[in-house]
């Protein structure tokens, strides 16, 4: 775990907050290490753990620090969203629950700088102490757990490689993979 003000906070691409009550306050310094780690390239994912569903005091308190280090609110991202196709091609966003079906985010510049589950997406990997899994996952149960995963892989990979499957160098090969050339 690394903390705002720690020293150690630049040398991760992918930041991961999660939770599921209100967010205690955030100091200058703290907005302004958030803010410059975000600007540079960094990729803050945002977890809504609630066992029962969205948390409504999570969810305000993280649209108001959002909107404190962006200068954006968040906005629901579209389905087409290269998120959503950086290694698996996805049609939701499901994490352990399956209340919202898409993610939410804040860019800075053309990139995501933030991604927002509200689906308690760690607790469809959650292990228990036997090995198998902590929590079940509802509706959907083991599909949408392995749909998680794959969402999980997407979110990892864009942070390391942003929208590279809009790059037009791929553009040819992903036509013709589509036509099944």
């Amino acid at each position: 775990m690394v903390k705002l003000d720690s020293p150690q906070l630049f040398r991760f691409p992918l930041l991961v907050l999660a939770g599921n009550r209100a967010l205690g306050s955030t100091s200058t310094t703290q907005m302004t290490r958030l803010r410059t780690h975000l600007t540079r390239g960094g990729l803050l994912l945002v977890d809504d753990i609630g066992r029962s569903g969205p948390s409504r005091r999570f969810d305000e308190s993280i649209r108001k620090l959002i909107v404190r280090a962006t200068g954006q609110p968040l906005v629901k991202i579209p389905l087409n969203d290269v998120v959503y196709r950086t290694f698996y091609r996805l049609r939701s966003a499901h994490g352990r629950r399956a209340d919202v079906a898409v993610l939410w985010g804040a860019k800075i510049g053309k990139r995501w700088a933030v991604l927002y589950s509200q689906n308690d997406l760690h607790g469809a990997f959650s292990r228990a102490r036997s090995g198998g899994y902590a929590l079940p996952v509802l509706p959907g149960g083991e599909h949408q757990r392995e749909q998680a995963w794959r969402l999980g892989i997407n979110l990892v990979l864009y942070a390391v490689s942003l929208d590279y499957k809009d790059d037009h160098t791929h553009v040819g090969h992903l036509l013709r993979r589509r036509r099944g050339q």
